[in-house]
């Protein structure tokens, strides 16, 4: 019996790990955007803000992941875990993160 996988399990297989950088690309390329575009779409004033996520150089805050993605209308909590959890990677740390809205 097999059992059926996410999206996102097919891809961190078929690309690795899922990270912030790859995260805001994808969804940056999907909107066919060019970092420039994207960055004005992000209230951002120059092409470097997006390029220095994309290519893993910075991590934004949680609370900038949550309205990064607010803006792009793609779900704030995946974009926060993605974050929280490539922080703590960068620390060492190997974990799975799984966040919920309080309330």
């Amino acid at each position: 019996m097999t059992t059926k996988k996410s999206a996102t399990e097919r891809l961190r297989k078929k690309y690795g790990q899922i990270t912030f950088g790859r995260l805001l690309k994808s969804t940056r390329l999907s909107l066919d955007l060019t970092q420039e575009e994207m960055a004005k779409k992000l209230g951002a004033k120059s092409k470097s803000f997006v390029a220095n996520y994309e290519n893993d150089r910075q991590l934004p805050s949680p609370s900038l992941a949550a309205d990064m993605a607010k803006r792009l209308g793609e779900h704030e909590i995946y974009w926060v875990e993605v974050v929280v959890r490539d922080s703590l990677e960068k620390l060492g740390y190997k974990c799975k993160i799984k966040i919920e809205k309080a309330g």
